[in-house]
């Protein structure tokens, strides 16, 4: 998994070897390195203006880091995953716009956590699929008013970030939505199923 940095030419990038890693398109050398304690492919996302990222690890621990001080280790550490019994690792991660919020996926669910806090908002449940079949991400729109992600019945699900409820379904896709972004500064939203098909909504509110 890759993301960018929304303010430099940064970007990070997590690894099925347990790493985390911090790159500079400028060069093709590896800047930093993060060793994650973590079974299975850890999750890395920026905050929204490039100071901060956080790391998922195992059992749903969410751990952030200075992006200026990250060798001195996480300045804060989370175990913000809902279920206590169940704790499937997050897949993606994704900070809300204002930066209260942090979005993360895990098998089946969506989590809202506060960024300050670590507490536990919300939880969005996808509709069922393949256990471990996909990966899906997700975002949210520059306003932080709607939460985006594809779902394995091959639709887009858009929630309202108030009322929780959901407020769209766009369908249409010949494979499943595993990757949607909406662009930061238009009003248009990038879907990339599993048949290597990409799709532009334009939204109509």
């Amino acid at each position: 998994a890759v993301c960018m940095s929304p303010k430099s030419d940064a970007f990070l990038s997590a690894s099925k070897d347990n790493t985390v890693r911090l790159w500079d398109l400028r060069s093709n050398a590896c800047q930093g390195l993060l060793q994650v304690q973590c079974s299975l492919q850890p999750a890395a996302a920026y905050d929204q203006q490039g100071l901060v990222f956080a790391v998922a690890t195992e059992d749903g621990v969410l751990k952030l880091y200075d992006m200026k001080q990250y060798e001195r280790g996480p300045f804060a550490t989370f175990p913000a995953h809902p279920d206590p019994v169940n704790r499937a690792p997050y897949t993606s991660l994704q900070f809300s716009y204002d930066g209260r919020s942090i979005m993360a996926t895990s098998p089946g669910k969506i989590v809202t956590i506060d960024a300050y806090k670590g507490e536990h908002v919300h939880t969005h449940n996808l509709p069922e699929g393949p256990a471990g079949a996909y990966n899906f991400n997700v975002t949210c729109s520059p306003d932080d008013e709607y939460v985006l992600s594809g779902a394995p019945d091959s639709t887009v699900k858009v929630w309202s970030s108030k009322s929780m409820r959901q407020v769209a379904c766009w369908g249409g896709l010949s494979g499943v939505p595993t990757c949607v972004k909406w662009a930061p500064r238009r009003k248009l939203v990038a879907v990339a199923d599993t048949q290597g098909v990409l799709g532009l909504w334009v939204p109509r509110r």
